[in-house]
């Protein structure tokens, strides 16, 4: 046996290799998940797995007669990638399911202002603009970039006579892809000529609804005060009064006030075609209700009577240096269901339901010229011809690799104590990433505007902020305090309280510094915890540094407690990604696998 170090190696040529999916390389993505196929050939001899990548040319597609402007999960996309299996000869050597739970963790937490213009460029990943920033004291979105955003066209180059259009003003986006959660594809030089066969890597595509959003400057529920606000239906700024069972006042355009930016056609999020409505901006519930009843959109009637719940914008113009909406048909007041409200300038947001009045809102994403990149490397002869004849004298050949392995556990809305079991039976654990995401099934047009999604906070900043990656980040729900049991240890001594986390307006320190150090231990650096609340994970570090532990004979739960006064409003699926090293034996061209 031979102790193989792939830093020790010396590099004297290195290339890059393009490996094309092997069932095709276009694939059309729906509400279901796609599996692609690569097969690395043993002839590639050596390659570094951290300089290797997956590359796609990718454009979201959609047919609705609703339209509005779509773009993908601001981490770009990465997030497409919903499972990843590492094989050889039918063994596994890695398997890591949902990972773009994964992807979003460490492109929440580990930030800066750098590496997110960096994502930019390379991935399809979109950045805070300041372009397009709110200006009423709304939270920093990375979903309202109209002018440099990769995933359309700026409104002025789009069709001036027609209604936007996803397949002609959408772009199509080059990415190059990652993948830091594989052990291969992150360490350094793999030895792939040692294999018969090859490497066999299996993808699943996660559906396009998962992935793809509206912006949130459009959207009634998240962010409410970076919506563009209603300035009147005329340039003097005159209130949409109430007129039922009054005299009927012909509305058919309305105009924005220059608040977030909205001061020019390519600042406005809306385009020609999209369906809209008003809502109040800084009130969530409707005053005096009990039990409480949620703000609903205002319904108009058209000129013969009709009730309708949105305005279709037929054109966008600017008068008197304000944006002006038009609509499809005169509106002469709103219905009686939810009229009884005037529409004031300034206290009312404009919001797009396209997505929202359409629960099966049809989204698709192509991938086209879909290739695994591989770094190839050239190395002295020397080394190649040592480690060769090693392997002919039968003895193997050895080395660890970083990986991560996802053990998941659900518990429901009901339940406001329970206690995880977490079967993890790795040899070397390094830490513990918790992630409890929304169980709940939604429709593609609920995903697309965060309809009835998980509340993330409630306060006069954003007014409602929802969660937008459904499934994939981690809500806090409420949650009191945790603390995990190993063999019948508590650790650590005491719970980690939350309850200043739960309270939506505050933090909790302990909380977050057990999470730093899971984060650096497995090897995602803690830079930003700006997102705590929106991607909520909870963290325990088994070891500092390259300290380990052997989990083969524990006995590992997590003990959680909701005990706030307000109960859990989501049923939970709970991923736990457990850190860990694995060791790689390589003999007669066959590999085993330690975990």
């Amino acid at each position: 046996m031979s102790y193989w170090a792939s830093d020790s190696v010396v590099r004297i040529g290195e290339e890059q290799v393009e490996i094309p999916a092997e069932r095709g390389l276009s694939y059309e993505v729906g509400s279901v998940s796609r599996k692609v196929v690569f097969q690395v050939p043993q002839s590639i001899g050596f390659f570094s797995g951290k300089d290797s990548y997956l590359t796609w040319d990718m454009k979201i597609k959609s047919t609705s007669d609703r339209k509005t402007r779509l773009q993908l999960d601001p981490a770009g996309c990465g997030m497409c990638v919903e499972t990843c299996r590492i094989m050889c000869n039918g063994v596994v050597l890695e398997e890591i399911t949902d990972c773009n739970q994964l992807v979003a963790m460490k492109y929440d937490y580990e930030k800066d202002e750098s590496l997110q213009k960096q994502r930019a460029v390379m991935e399809g990943a979109t950045a805070h603009s300041m372009i397009c920033a709110g200006t009423r004291g709304s939270s920093k979105s990375e979903m309202c970039d109209t002018q440099t955003n990769p995933w359309f066209k700026q409104l002025q180059e789009a069709d001036p006579i027609n209604d936007y259009d996803q397949a002609t003003d959408g772009l199509s986006v080059k990415c190059c892809v990652p993948m830091f959660y594989s052990g291969i594809f992150s360490g350094g030089v793999f030895p792939v000529m040692l294999l018969e066969n090859g490497l066999t890597i299996e993808l699943d595509l996660a559906p396009a609804p998962s992935v793809v959003r509206q912006l949130d400057s459009v959207v009634m529920n998240r962010r409410r005060t970076l919506n563009p606000i209603f300035h009147g239906t005329n340039v003097a700024g005159d209130d949409w009064d109430n007129t039922n069972g009054g005299a009927d006042v012909p509305v058919d355009a309305v105009y924005l006030q220059v608040a977030n930016n909205c001061n020019n056609r390519s600042k406005c999020p809306f385009v020609r075609g999209e369906h809209i409505s008003f809502v109040e901006i800084t009130e969530k519930f409707v005053p005096g209700s009990n039990p409480l009843v949620l703000r609903q959109p205002v319904i108009f009637e058209t000129a013969g009577g009709v009730a309708t719940p949105s305005l279709k914008i037929t054109d966008i113009t600017i008068d008197n240096n304000l944006v002006k909406l038009s609509f499809d048909a005169i509106l002469n007041k709103r219905s009686a269901p939810n009229g009884g409200r005037t529409i004031t300038a300034g206290t009312f947001a404009v919001v797009s339901l396209s997505a929202q009045l359409d629960s099966g809102y049809d989204v698709k994403y192509q991938v086209d010229n879909l290739n695994l990149v591989v770094h190839k490397l050239e190395l002295e002869q020397e080394q190649v011809r040592s480690m060769l004849q090693e392997v002919r004298d039968g003895s193997s050949v050895e080395f660890d690799i970083h990986s991560f392995t996802n053990y998941k556990s659900s518990m429901l809305k009901s339940d406001r104590q329970g206690t995880i079991r977490i079967n993890a039976k790795n040899e070397r654990a390094k830490a513990l990433l918790t992630i409890p995401t929304d169980s709940s099934i939604y429709q593609p047009g609920d995903l697309l505007c965060s309809k009835d999604t998980y509340e993330t906070t409630e306060d006069s900043m954003d007014t409602l902020l929802k969660s937008h990656r459904t499934g994939i980040s981690g809500c806090c729900d409420f949650l009191s305090e945790y603390q995990l049991q190993i063999s019948g240890v508590n650790v650590p001594s005491r719970p980690v309280s939350t309850r200043k986390i739960a309270t939506r307006k505050s933090i909790d320190s302990f909380f977050l510094f057990e999470l730093e150090k899971a984060l650096a231990n497995s090897h995602i650096q803690p830079k930003s915890f700006s997102k705590f609340m929106e991607n909520f994970v909870i963290g325990r570090s088994f070891g500092t540094s390259s300290g380990v532990m052997d989990l083969r004979s524990e006995d590992l739960t997590l003990q959680l407690r909701y005990g706030e006064t307000t109960a859990p409003t989501k049923d939970k699926m709970f991923s736990t990604f457990v850190s860990h090293i694995r060791r790689l034996r390589i003999k007669d061209g066959y590999c085993q696998v330690d975990i």
